[in-house]
């Protein structure tokens, strides 16, 4: 009976550590906003990753959810080479209501978002303009959603960077020729 005492104590105590490593983990990120990626498509071809490679005169469709968490979105910088991409973010609802304030800047890829916005389920688009010389050398996106929540860096402004690999048609059927 004491030799079950004891690990019936010790099976308690690892419970309690577990639960308290769960606790604050949770604590270091309460209410970090995020970025969430749905269906991909390039033009109408639903698609697995990002890592599919583009061609000039595709357009990359995400299917993307900006969550708060619970506190309000207040702006989503997208930052892309705007040399080679061109990029837009659909930020009207379907009854018309426009999400962003006249403080966006939509060229350079900051959305401001009016108050009491706490989740937007929207469309991002991606358009290769050109490729690089270096067609195997991939363009960094860089997404950055802030809310108002206490969180701070890395949790708030919450990011998500991947690489798209834009190929110039023209070229890949030259070299296939």
């Amino acid at each position: 009976m004491n030799k079950t005492l004891k690990i019936a104590k010790w099976i308690g105590f690892i419970a309690l550590a577990m639960m308290g490593i769960v606790y604050t983990s949770c604590e270091k990120n309460p209410n970090s906003p995020r970025i969430v990626f749905h269906r991909m498509y390039i033009d109408t071809t639903l698609i697995a990753s990002t890592e599919t490679p583009l061609y000039k005169g595709d357009t990359l469709f995400i299917e993307v959810e900006l969550n708060g968490l619970g506190n309000e979105l207040t702006n989503l910088q997208i930052d892309v080479d705007r040399e080679y991409l061109k990029d837009s973010l659909v930020t009207v609802t379907q009854y018309g209501e426009e999400l962003c304030t006249e403080y966006s800047q939509r060229d350079k890829g900051f959305y401001q978002f009016k108050p009491k916005t706490y989740v937007i389920g929207t469309y991002w688009m991606l358009t290769p303009i050109k490729a690089r010389t270096n067609q195997n050398e991939p363009l960094t996106v860089k997404m950055r959603l802030k809310n108002t929540s206490k969180a701070e860096e890395p949790y708030n402004p919450y990011t998500k960077e991947f690489w798209v690999l834009v190929k110039d048609s023209t070229v890949t059927k030259q070299a296939t020729n």
